[in-house]
């Protein structure tokens, strides 16, 4: 039996003998409440990536160790992106580039998934206007996905965008915009610099092996 194969009847199981899963709570990011992040299932899935110009989902399961590690840096992300304002507009990032993040159980929807083509996770897919444009395949690191994002943001909206991102780091519950910009260079990478250090990293994901 395969891995993937192996962590869905497992996780499939979990789901029938488990507690009823707790509802999340929203969270807090720069003293702004963020709504809990979008929970996808295939009846959504592919209406919600229709119904917007950029979605970007997260492909998981909650017992894969790369994702639990994974989960921080993809949160924190998006509390980040939602609660900026894009420089000279009054509206948010969300609606500003009509912007979404969500994020789907593998375990609970893994033929949805396979036939999506992901057979490891974490792998978090970015979408435009419903259509494959990039994705972070495993366990990236915050630069990594706000490069991925900064980019298809700039190239869609040029000048919309910060010279220097100031970015947080995993699991932080706000940013310093004021920080120097020695900090700034140092935490923050196109996403064309990002790139080659997605190649050399080492592999991070639950590979679908025999």
């Amino acid at each position: 039996m395969k891995v993937a194969a192996l962590f869905a009847l497992l996780g499939a199981s979990a789901l029938v003998s488990g507690k009823p899963k707790k509802e999340p709570e929203p969270t807090t990011f720069n003293g702004v409440e963020v709504p809990p992040m979008t929970d996808l299932t295939p009846a959504t899935y592919d209406d919600w990536l229709k119904s917007h110009t950029f979605v970007m989902v997260k492909h998981h399961s909650p017992y894969c160790p790369f994702c639990l590690d994974f989960a921080p840096t993809y949160q924190t992300a998006y509390e980040f992106y939602h609660t900026s304002t894009p420089k000279g507009s009054e509206e948010s990032f969300s609606d500003f580039y009509d912007f979404k993040f969500g994020s789907i159980n593998c375990i609970a929807y893994y033929d949805f998934c396979s036939e999506r083509n992901v057979t490891t996770w974490p792998t978090t897919v970015l979408y435009r206007n419903g259509k494959f444009l990039d994705k972070v395949r495993g366990a990236k690191n915050m630069t990594i996905v706000t490069g991925t994002i900064e980019k298809a943001l700039e190239e869609v909206k040029p000048g919309s965008r910060p010279a220097n991102l100031v970015i947080p780091k995993a699991g932080d519950d706000h940013v310093d915009s004021a920080a120097s910009a020695s900090t700034e260079k140092t935490e923050t990478a196109p996403a064309e610099e990002a790139a080659p250090k997605e190649k050399t990293e080492k592999e991070d994901t639950k590979e679908d092996t025999p």
